[in-house]
């Protein structure tokens, strides 16, 4: 994957979370960043997305990592990311990955950072500031990014 193409295909994953996110806005009547769980299922059923009494509430649990029987933007957008069955938006994280992923080992690593930002053109990157990159989304602290640990720093809302 080329640099045009990495940063088309991260544009349209950028803008399903601007639609997400200004979804949320419109039923966040309150204005608090969080929606309760007729407001959720409003949401849901504006996306044509329509569940049970059982499964909503199975639904919100898994996304109310908080507890507190409301859904916050973040935790809307983690689980609109994660859980919905968006064929091309797993497509498009796919191929981000295989973008940051040069020599094609299953893992992001410094120099594989270092070379994209390169070729992108993305001006002078200190190895401090890919260190931190890389430190940012290594959660099993490995010193390299699988592609788990890469879905979860593109599902984190911005």
């Amino acid at each position: 994957v080329h640099g045009d193409s990495f940063i088309c295909e991260m544009s349209v994953v950028e803008g399903q979370r601007n639609e997400f996110k200004r979804l949320f806005s419109d039923h966040d009547v309150t204005g608090r960043g969080q929606l309760s769980q007729p407001q959720f299922r409003q949401l849901l059923n504006e996306l044509g997305l329509h569940f049970t009494k059982d499964e909503l509430n199975t639904l919100m649990a898994q996304a109310d990592v908080a507890n507190k029987a409301l859904i916050t933007r973040d935790e809307f957008l983690r689980m609109m990311f994660i859980h919905m069955d968006h064929t091309n938006t797993s497509q498009y994280v796919e191929q981000c990955f295989e973008a940051f992923d040069r020599n094609s080992d299953g893992f992001v690593v410094s120099d594989d950072l270092r070379d994209l930002l390169k070729g992108l053109g993305d001006g002078v990157v200190n190895a401090h500031e890919i260190e931190q990159m890389i430190e940012a989304a290594d959660l099993n602290r490995d010193q390299k990014i699988s592609f788990e640990e890469f879905v979860e720093i593109v599902a984190k809302p911005a």
